[in-house]
């Protein structure tokens, strides 16, 4: 079985999906599958996907014929195909280091009992061009009054919580963090009924029963959209 399963949930992001795909396939850890979902896509989507059908790498491509509006309920059809120990959802608009891999095994490997591994992100616009601020990072230091978020750290998962996951979601976002599936899939039902924040939900049911573990660099970047909170005033 392969270490890493990555699924990549793609919905009408046909613009970035080649970008996605290829930070994903020209990583420089080998031991992982990509699962490519599409939920009923209304652009070109799919003819970019079918580029990539006969990589090695891809071992399952499945397309909804009808939107399920439900970002988590592709996760739960993700994970359930996977055959990976551990799960990247890689969002289909974002992008990642090609070393991303890599920094996330040698920390797994290094405390084998974490639930979670997550780096932090740069921050671009939808033209891939920096954004201001540059890293979440650096937000989250300035909200929290913290310099927390600037060094690596292994920590418990209830330390972790009652720090400051239990205030905010901060883990970026999915593309940021890796999970073990065997403590996603009891929660794979609960979470498919979500339609936002299932991830916090992910990350903090992982957090009550497994340490955290951090890295300083921007592995990932997440693509802020026009209209993403962020942006808003």
């Amino acid at each position: 079985m392969p270490t890493f399963s990555v699924i990549i949930p793609n919905y009408n992001y046909a613009a970035y999906l080649a970008q996605r795909i290829h930070s994903v396939i020209y990583q420089t850890f080998g031991d992982f599958e990509l699962i490519i979902l599409d939920d009923g896509s209304a652009d070109n989507s799919r003819e970019i996907i079918e580029q990539f059908r006969d990589h090695p790498k891809v071992s399952h491509i499945i397309y909804n014929t009808v939107n399920s509006g439900s970002a988590f309920s592709q996760w739960k059809k993700g994970i359930e195909t996977a055959r990976g120990d551990w799960i990247w959802i890689a969002e289909s608009d974002d992008w990642s280091d090609m070393g991303y891999l890599q920094t996330a095994a040698v920390a797994i490997k290094q405390y084998p009992e974490t639930g979670i591994f997550y780096c932090d992100s740069n921050i671009a616009d939808e033209n891939g061009q920096q954004h201001l601020p540059g890293k979440f990072s650096e937000i989250k230091n300035i909200f929290f009054a913290t310099a927390k978020w600037g060094s690596e750290y292994h920590k418990s998962g209830m330390e972790e919580l009652n720090e400051h996951l239990k205030l905010a979601c901060i883990i970026n976002n999915a593309n940021s963090a890796v999970m073990r599936r065997d403590l996603l899939l009891p929660l794979l039902n609960e979470v498919a009924e979500f339609k936002y924040h299932g991830d916090w939900y992910c990350y903090i049911k992982l957090a009550i029963s497994s340490p955290v573990v951090y890295a300083a660099r921007a592995l990932s970047t997440v693509r802020i959209h026009a209209k993403s909170l962020i942006n808003k005033k």
